[in-house]
């Protein structure tokens, strides 16, 4: 995944790899970090420095949604296995199946 900025330059700021097919994706309110899923795989990157945060396989399918709630301290993943997961952002701990 690239990332742009229009007003600087044409060509790609930072270069994030995810390794898989990007099914989805969602900014933080903080505007720092996102969220990223696809495959089985969930990976949270660092905008400013290009680094990622974390990456986990809790799912058994393809990731097809994720989304942060409650204010960027909690995200929810949802996937081909037919199950929906809520994880806190901050320990990555699953707090729901």
């Amino acid at each position: 995944m690239k990332l742009f900025d229009f007003r600087v330059h044409e060509k790609a700021q930072l270069e994030f790899v995810h390794e898989e097919q990007i099914e989805s994706m969602d900014l933080y309110p903080s505007k720092l970090n996102f969220i990223v899923g696809g495959g089985n795989k969930v990976s949270i990157w660092d905008i400013r420095t290009g680094k990622s945060l974390f990456e986990g396989r809790n799912n058994k399918k393809v990731v097809t949604n994720v989304k942060l709630i409650s204010q960027g301290s909690r995200y929810i993943t949802t996937s081909l296995d037919n199950y929906l997961k809520v994880f806190k952002s901050d320990s990555y701990e699953m707090t729901y199946q």
